[in-house]
């Protein structure tokens, strides 16, 4: 998540960066639609549906045992912000980060890129 965050990650908008690729062409090479950032990675990506649609879930039952009507608003609203991990809610954290690595695991294999995984600690 920290990756995702700083901007330091391997997504095509910031390795489109430092090859000097126009903003315009760093697609998604797993779903091949639109630019590859952050928000398409973890909101919109097509590629990762199985993995949003199962997190999704576990998050939402999360949130709705929490007395918490903030949450439930930005999860409702405002998803890139609890996706983010910006919440002080460690267990919530916990979920997201393990529905951004369900999704790198995906993209990794998807592109052939296993070695790369040691970057996220993927040792399962």
């Amino acid at each position: 998540m920290a990756r995702l965050r700083s901007g330091g990650s391997f997504l095509r908008i910031e390795t489109g960066r430092h090859v000097a690729l126009p903003r315009a062409e760093r697609i998604c090479p797993c779903c091949d639609k639109e630019v590859e950032h952050t928000s398409h990675f973890l909101l919109h990506c097509e590629a990762y549906a199985v993995q949003r649609v199962f997190h999704y879930r576990i998050i939402t039952v999360y949130i709705s045992t929490q007395n918490n009507p903030n949450l439930k608003f930005l999860w409702e609203h405002n998803k890139i912000e609890i996706l983010y991990g910006s919440q002080e809610d460690l267990h919530l954290n916990e979920l997201v980060m393990a529905y951004a690595t369900s999704c790198y695991r995906k993209r990794c294999k998807l592109l052939n890129l296993e070695k790369k995984s040691r970057y996220w600690n993927l040792s399962k």
